[in-house]
């Protein structure tokens, strides 16, 4: 049964993570793994915080409006 409840995405790229990857792999995976722990400390329990690319993670927000809802959809 599908719901129809909105739902925002939130993607969130890392600075210098591609840099400091080539040198030392280790120490930007361990803070993109820093990053992805605070962003889950301050999501909502029914938030998903995933890896979403090379220094990215995406936040998926359930029962949220994007705050360019308006303006992409024609609804005000």
């Amino acid at each position: 049964k599908r719901l129809f409840r909105p739902l925002a995405i939130m993607v969130v790229e890392v600075d210098e993570f591609k840099q400091v990857a080539r040198t030392a792999p280790q120490t930007a995976e361990a803070a993109l793994a820093q990053v992805a722990t605070r962003l889950k400390e301050l999501s909502r329990q029914s938030d998903v915080v995933a890896r979403y690319g090379e220094g990215q993670l995406s936040v998926l927000l359930p029962n949220r409006y994007s705050p360019y809802r308006a303006r992409s959809s024609g609804l005000s």
